[in-house]
């Protein structure tokens, strides 16, 4: 037997994460208050030790500038299969990569 995970075990683990996924997204959107509840309580002590340390917000907005759109976009492009098939080709040898 294969150790490799069944397709029908990976599409049910992506539709389990689908379906949280859009529970949270509704919960926010209509603002439930324990869901906020948690949020201002986790997120407020951090936010006051982010404020309080400018090298920390220096950090933070470098990550956020180095992961940001035009940069996601790159990588999204580069790993594409779209990409690879029309770039990285080698019609010789039949393979694509």
């Amino acid at each position: 037997m294969s150790s490799r995970p069944r397709r029908s075990v990976l599409l049910a683990a992506a539709g389990a994460c689908l379906i949280i996924v859009g529970v949270l997204a509704v919960l926010v959107r209509y603002r439930w208050d324990p869901l906020q509840d948690v949020d201002t309580g986790v997120g407020t002590p951090a936010e006051g030790w982010s404020y309080s340390h400018h090298a920390a917000v220096k950090l933070l907005v470098g990550i956020e500038v180095a992961f940001g759109t035009a940069v996601m976009a790159a990588g999204v492009l580069c790993s594409s299969p779209v990409f690879r098939c029309v770039v990285i080709a080698e019609p010789r040898s039949g393979r694509w990569w």
